[in-house]
């Protein structure tokens, strides 16, 4: 076993990292939308490198969240170096990706270079030991899923949760098990939205809310990821992680309110149109509406869908959506907040969108062909 060199006490033992320009690039960034930049205390600013047998563990927290990555170098010996992790990557994403970077650490002065072919730099390391006690890595159930369907689950669900970090219970995604199946649901008190894993067993487990950070967190990492993660998780913290890297955060300690009573079960009007006609409709005619209010009149009659805005300079916008086929003698009409439409469309793939309604001052429930995700929007005045 290799001898670990540190900056601790004063004691430095020379160690030499050599290392993938590309792979440390990406470890170094997705480690910076961890560290705590603003905080005063350097430690949390910094990342961790732990060299263990030419495997570079890349370690960033703020406490709430952890992140690792481990990127395989070449390595003289083990080694802790606790360094600022935004100079670190400033550095590193400017080096030739073509080739190699080396890490040295400097035996007197304390310092860490980095060169790669005639570049050279030198910046300060800190005493790992004062890097931030980490994660005990102990949890209650752990479980696989697909990268695609936890980052689908996400992405349908977490524009719905609150803005208002004071009401905590609805400022995460809710993530439990329903009938076997990994269920996401995120509300605001003006929508919701749910969406669910098909076929997969999922053990039973007491549900827990995510917070919007590590949701984020979570995506990036889960971008162009399609294999098998492990999600564990435990009363108070959850992780996801393969054998390349892990995320962990603490969950939003809050209870999630009941919401099934919230589903409306009736409906007298129904309407299926284009995904993809809609959006762009929905965006054209709110080029004109109140940006305070953020509303448009959706009026159903005989054959078409009508979206209109208004702005407070008077200024007026119409899009009419041919029905194709779907005929309501009765107009009916109801103000619904564009932004929330939106972004239910932006993470529809399907090419038909479907809009139930009931009454001018009821929910709307908006589906598309996948049974496993719905969306809730209560109405508004325009």
């Amino acid at each position: 076993m290799q001898e670990l060199a540190s900056t601790q006490n004063n004691h430095i033992t020379d160690a030499k990292i050599t290392v993938n320009q590309k792979d440390l690039s990406l470890a170094l960034l997705r480690a910076n939308t961890v560290a705590d930049k603003k905080n005063m205390l350097p430690e949390f600013s910094n990342l961790l490198m732990e060299v263990r047998d030419n495997n570079l563990h890349v370690i960033a927290t703020d406490l709430d969240l952890i992140m690792r990555e481990v990127l395989l170098v070449e390595a003289s010996c083990n080694v802790e170096i606790s360094v600022n992790a935004g100079l670190l990557y400033d550095i590193v994403k400017r080096l030739d990706e073509r080739h190699k970077v080396v890490l040295e650490l400097d035996s007197e002065d304390g310092m860490l270079k980095i060169t790669s072919q005639g570049s050279h730099f030198s910046i300060p390391v800190s005493d790992p030991k004062n890097f931030p006690i980490l994660d005990d890595d102990t949890y209650d159930l752990s479980f696989n899923i697909p990268g695609n369907a936890l980052r689908r689950l996400i992405n349908c669900t977490k524009f719905s949760a609150s803005q208002d970090e004071a009401r905590r219970a609805l400022s995460g995604i809710y993530l439990h098990q329903q009938n076997k199946a990994l269920v996401c649901t995120a509300l605001d008190g003006h929508r919701l939205a749910f969406a669910q894993t098909p076929d997969l067993e999922i053990p039973e487990f007491n549900g827990v809310i995510i917070s919007k950070k590590t949701a984020t967190e979570f995506i990036k990492i889960l971008d162009g990821i399609n294999s098998e993660l492990t999600l564990s998780i435990s009363s108070n913290k959850i992780k996801l992680s393969n054998s390349t890297f892990s995320v962990s955060s603490k969950l939003v300690d809050a209870i999630f309110p009941a919401y099934s009573g919230l589903i409306p079960t009736q409906h007298q009007i129904q309407i299926t149109v284009p995904t993809r006609e809609f959006k762009h409709a929905v965006e054209r005619a709110s080029a004109i509406a109140n940006e305070k209010l953020r509303g448009l009149l959706f009026l159903i009659h005989q054959n078409t869908l009508t979206l209109s805005g208004r702005s407070d300079v008077n200024a007026y916008s119409k899009e009419v959506i041919d029905l194709q086929g779907q005929w309501f003698e009765k107009a009916f009409e109801v103000g619904i907040n564009f932004r929330y439409v939106l972004e239910i469309l932006s993470t529809i793939e399907e090419d038909a969108v479907t809009l139930k309604f009931n009454d001018p001052f009821s929910a709307v429930v908006i589906t598309s062909s996948n049974p496993n995700n719905y969306w809730i929007i209560m109405p508004m005045r325009v």
